[in-house]
């Protein structure tokens, strides 16, 4: 995988590390820009995606200044920073949730995702999302909204936008602001946060 990434010519050095365990299992590629012009995630995944199967392809992507190396000069992976739960950078501009339907979505994939900022064109797979993440999310979703629909759809509508419309597509919109709606973004936030200190901890450790 890092020999692929690297034969990016923007791209001055790659490390790619299996990051967390079971459902939060995945690849974590950090990268040096040869310029100061950054590939965005998209460019990334989409030159990985002509080259390596689904699966080799890293779920999140971080730039650093440079890598961390060991005193004989190889990289020092136990230093490398854990990931942050900012919105990657991304060829789609931001665009903020307006619907009830789009806010809940929103605070789902926060916390299925760990990212705090997530824009409604922002594309599932992009901000790191892969299968298992979109069976959890299925679960969830047919749990809160009491009706049924294949797993299927949820390859097909990838973006918050597109999803909602979906979901908002009967003759009342799929979820309303209620207050047990309310109270499960509440405890989605909580649990994203847990997520992100035991992430934290567990770097520290390593290190």
């Amino acid at each position: 995988i890092e020999t692929v990434i690297a034969e990016s010519p923007e791209i001055a050095d790659v490390a790619v590390i299996q990051e967390g365990s079971g459902e939060d299992q995945r690849l974590v590629a950090y990268l040096v820009a040869r310029e100061e012009k950054r590939l965005s995630v998209n460019e990334i995944k989409d030159r990985l995606k002509t080259r390596l199967p689904s699966y080799m392809v890293p779920s999140a992507f971080v730039y650093l200044d440079h890598l961390p190396l060991t005193p004989n000069g190889k990289v020092d992976r136990k230093r490398l920073p854990a990931r942050t739960d900012e919105r990657p950078d991304l060829q789609i501009e931001f665009a903020a949730a307006a619907t009830d339907t789009q806010k809940f979505l929103v605070a789902l994939w926060q916390e299925l995702l760990s990212i705090n900022t997530i824009g409604i064109h922002d594309n599932f797979f992009d901000l790191g999302g892969h299968s298992l993440l979109v069976v959890e999310m299925h679960a969830r979703l047919q749990e809160t909204l009491q009706r049924t629909f294949p797993v299927i759809e949820l390859f097909r509508y990838t973006t918050i936008a597109d999803l909602a419309g979906f979901l908002d597509s009967g003759s009342e919109q799929a979820v309303m602001d209620t207050e047990e709606v309310r109270e499960k973004r509440a405890e989605g936030k909580e649990r994203l946060q847990a997520r992100f200190r035991r992430r934290k901890a567990t770097m520290t450790t390593a290190g």
